[in-house]
């Protein structure tokens, strides 16, 4: 696994998810366009708890608590007391910390540790770099519902 190629994601999904969330205040962080569509304060806490497990997966430990487990994890109904969630800001620093944390731990990881079978979570073991790469992926797949959400409340586009 090519750690170059891993480091561009990392920078490019940091720099995109920056910029949609930049200015999302904490009342349009609980936006839901249709009762079918998360918004984006679960989002950005469901990408935390992503970068997270791309801690994980190189090593680093992480510890999600029983709460960011309900309200964030994937397959779990949307929580729809909004008192329930921590702020935005709060959420999104979390984020980024993993974020910025994820970049430092790239730098110290090993090619050949990339290829090394892990199982982050219970029930889902491969190479950690594969780990990593498909946790990328799936970042900037919610990435581009908040673009999408962003526009349904009339935003200019983040970029393009």
């Amino acid at each position: 696994m090519d750690k170059n190629n891993l480091l561009k994601l990392f920078v490019i999904n940091r720099q995109a998810l920056g910029k949609l969330l930049e200015d999302i205040t904490e009342e349009e962080s609980l936006f839901q366009p249709h009762q079918s569509v998360n918004h984006i304060r679960w989002l950005t806490g469901h990408l935390a708890g992503g970068a997270g497990l791309i801690l994980l997966a190189m090593g680093k430990p992480v510890v999600f608590s029983e709460t960011s487990q309900k309200l964030f994890g994937g397959g779990q109904d949307l929580e729809t007391d909004p008192e329930a969630f921590p702020s935005q800001q709060e959420i999104k620093a979390s984020l980024f910390n993993y974020m910025e944390m994820r970049e430092k731990a790239l730098a110290e990881i090993t090619e050949a540790d990339l290829d090394k079978m892990v199982e982050p979570v219970p029930g889902w073991k491969a190479p950690a770099g594969e780990i990593v790469s498909f946790m990328t992926e799936h970042e900037f797949y919610h990435a581009g519902q908040i673009a999408m959400i962003r526009r349904i409340l009339g935003r200019e586009r983040s970029f393009g």
